[in-house]
């Protein structure tokens, strides 16, 4: 095993041939070795049965075990720099079945001028020309992008080429392995051209102005592409139209899965761009598919408008609470059918759970492109069709207009982390929980005055409730009259007549009241053993039942 020294191997020789496998067999019948007439269903060296019988006389890079023994002789030719590195792209090689599948290698610095075609949050993309594979693998196209990778994330590099390698297929761009600079020390992957570059340019482009059945024949595919990556078990996490790529039949790619993890495992690392980032993300909710879904909307939008989301706008602190708190969204435009736009706003629904998944989206885009295909015209192909005409109406003027596509100067597109704005959001949420904290703690503070005013005996059968208000605290009238009144108030108002303020527990009461209405001691005594009449007497704006204001007196 390889040490890791960080360089990776510049010269490598030629991969040796297969006759070495052959010598015993040649030795002990060269005859045979030689004939044309060998069998074609399996392998004349280790006797392998191979899957199905050739047309021509098999060599040994037809036997998948013979193939494999090659592959591992080659493995001391070369290296890497890491150990870790060098463990995917061998395995990458031995799980290929015959010579002629995609697999990882190792690739001298030797790619021609190398012209900067994009730059990302995180790495540089190159445009150059392969060198000639030391394989038998022939690549359909000589050009080949580069993209960048720090030296310093190597963990990163190796998890993106092993993504890319258990996720082979039609809609991810293929991988062809990695190379370094060796001026800089810096390691590139070396992928798949895409032609038409990323969607977001691509619809932006001034000759690009695609009809309702291309935007609908786009999203299918890009769905797809994403429920593939569902299905399989793993998240995106990164889902924009800057890592879509149009390759060159004009069938989109899904790039830039580095991010790209299983459902099970959790991160608080958030990279992206703002607008295509879940509400719930910010919040530190764990990452889910509904997540993805929600990118997905913004694409959808991105579509029927041809610019990016919230391009007049700063990406910043506000717009993340705006989105986050008050739900906004981009503006639907004029020219967007109605079905359109009831299945973007279920996609960017703010609760995660109320979002379809993208096996529902997918059979909703299958339904309109079937119905397009076989023209059928449904409601919702109608509405598509009344709307194609007047999107082209409106964007043949608009395009002239340059001040229609100029975006914000702090509208930013490229990928990058949002530790910065995650940290300022749950800053402002400790600022309001402890606002309500404050908050309730005044409330119990008024609870406990409250609680003063009540008295612990139990009010009489024959009292009727009634609610008083003493400087904006509602209480109940069954309170202790000894609390509101005492002995000693009684004397004073009998002796001073009136024009005195009262406080009792805190609260204010005004005792310049009518004289009339203020009952001595004498005109209790005449009025006891009489029937009680019901009368009320205000104090402060305070009405209690007289029956218990007059029983009250007399304590």
């Amino acid at each position: 095993m390889s040490q890791d020294t960080g360089k990776l191997s510049q010269s490598i020789p030629p991969i040796k041939s297969g006759f070495w496998l052959w010598t015993d067999v040649y030795k002990q019948n060269p005859n045979d070795f030689l004939s044309k007439e060998r069998p074609r269903d399996r392998c004349f060296i280790c006797n392998n049965k191979y899957s199905q019988q050739f047309e021509t006389v098999p060599t040994a890079y037809n036997c998948e075990k013979c193939y494999q023994m090659i592959i591992e002789e080659d493995f001391k030719n070369w290296t890497s720099g890491y150990q870790e590195l060098d463990m995917v792209i061998r395995q990458s090689q031995l799980n290929a079945k015959k010579s002629n599948d995609m697999f990882l290698e190792i690739f001298p610095f030797n790619f021609g001028y190398l012209e900067e075609i994009g730059n990302g949050g995180f790495s540089t993309v190159y445009l150059g020309v392969i060198p000639e594979s030391r394989y038998w693998k022939q690549y359909q196209y000589n050009r080949v992008v580069l993209k960048t990778f720090p030296s310093n994330i190597i963990t990163n590099l190796a998890k993106e080429l092993e993504l890319n390698s258990r996720l082979h297929c039609d809609f991810v761009p293929k991988y062809y392995g990695i190379t370094q600079n060796p001026d800089n020390g810096q390691y590139m992957i070396v992928m798949q051209y895409a032609t038409y570059g990323d969607l977001r340019r691509y619809l932006q482009s001034s000759e690009t102005l695609i009809s309702w059945k291309y935007a609908i024949y786009l999203s299918r595919w890009i769905i797809e592409s994403l429920y593939e990556i569902h299905n399989r078990g793993f998240i995106h996490k990164n889902f924009h139209t800057g890592n879509i790529l149009i390759d060159h039949t004009k069938r989109p790619l899904i790039a830039d899965i580095g991010l790209t993890s299983f459902i099970e495992e959790k991160s608080n690392e958030v990279i992206g761009v703002t607008p295509y980032i879940a509400p719930e993300i910010f919040d530190l909710k764990p990452y889910t598919q509904a997540a993805d879904i929600y990118s997905f909307a913004m694409i959808m939008w991105e579509f029927s408008s041809l610019q990016p989301p919230f391009g007049k706008l700063a990406h910043d602190y506000n717009l993340l609470i705006n989105i986050c708190k008050n739900n906004l969204r981009p503006t639907v435009t004029d020219t967007t059918p109605k079905c359109w736009v009831d299945l973007m706003q279920q996609c960017w629904d703010p609760d995660p759970k109320k979002r379809p998944t993208a096996l529902q989206v997918l059979q909703k885009l299958n339904e309109w492109y079937q119905c397009y295909e076989s023209n059928i015209l449904t409601e919702d192909i109608k509405q598509f069709l009344i709307c194609e005409e007047e999107r082209y109406k409106f964007y043949s003027i608009e395009r002239k207009i340059e001040e229609h596509y100029s975006t914000h100067p702090q509208a930013i597109y490229k990928s990058r982390s949002m530790s910065h704005y995650i940290s300022l959001m749950q800053s402002c949420q400790i600022d309001c929980n402890e606002e309500l904290e404050r908050r309730s703690i005044g409330n119990s503070l008024n609870s406990l005055k409250k609680k003063r005013l009540y008295s612990n005996t139990e009010p009489e059968a024959n009292e009727t409730d009634i609610t008083q208000q003493f400087d904006g605290i509602s209480i109940d009238s069954h309170l202790s009259k000894k609390r509101l009144y005492s002995i000693q108030e009684k004397s004073e108002q009998e002796r001073n007549g009136a024009n005195t303020i009262q406080r009792i527990d805190g609260v204010t009461f005004n005792s310049n009241l009518p004289k009339k209405r203020l009952y001595s001691e004498e005109q209790e005594k005449s009025e006891s053993g009489t029937n009680e009449i019901d009368a009320t007497q205000q104090i402060n704006g305070i009405s209690p039942n007289s029956l218990l204001y007059k029983k009250f007196r007399r304590t």
